[in-house]
């Protein structure tokens, strides 16, 4: 079977798609690229801009949870059911602060596990070149048929 997504097919498709988010999704699609995509792997970029810190200087570990939640939608989207699915868990770990220096995240995504109505995904946020992991954060969605994609199926 050959897969007819790639990093820049994924972003276009992301840029087309824009007007029909949400206000969250239309700034994390502003502010991230994906860099990579491999079936069940996604690596992207993502840039802070200085109002998502919080008054210590650092990025909030909600802004972290929303990275999560939309990195993992998007990876979501690309397995087999190709559904963004609905979320029934979403946690994050932090390790460590994301401080003011650090300008842009490197966001690792992966498929843990898809099953025929659940999916498992996971995502590292780390610093640009990887470095230093900042957060782990853990996404269970229930993949309901009426939850939307926006990718083309495999051939």
């Amino acid at each position: 079977m050959t897969h007819l997504l790639n990093a820049s097919k994924i972003n276009g498709i992301l840029a087309k798609a824009a007007k029909n988010l949400g206000p969250v999704e239309r700034a994390f699609q502003r502010k991230s690229k994906i860099l990579d995509f491999q079936p069940g792997k996604l690596i992207s970029s993502y840039k802070i801009d200085e109002n998502e810190l919080n008054f210590k200087g650092q990025l909030s570990p909600g802004t972290l949870t929303s990275i999560v939640d939309s990195t993992t939608t998007i990876l979501c989207m690309t397995g087999d059911a190709r559904l963004a699915g609905v979320s029934t868990k979403l946690s994050l770990t932090t390790l460590k602060p994301v401080e003011q220096s650090t300008t842009e995240l490197r966001l690792e995504s992966t498929f843990l596990q898809e099953q025929e109505k659940i999916a498992f995904l996971e995502t590292r946020i780390t610093s640009s070149d990887g470095a230093e992991l900042f957060a782990i954060g853990q996404h269970t969605k229930y993949l309901h048929p009426r939850s939307r994609g926006m990718f083309p199926s495999a051939a």
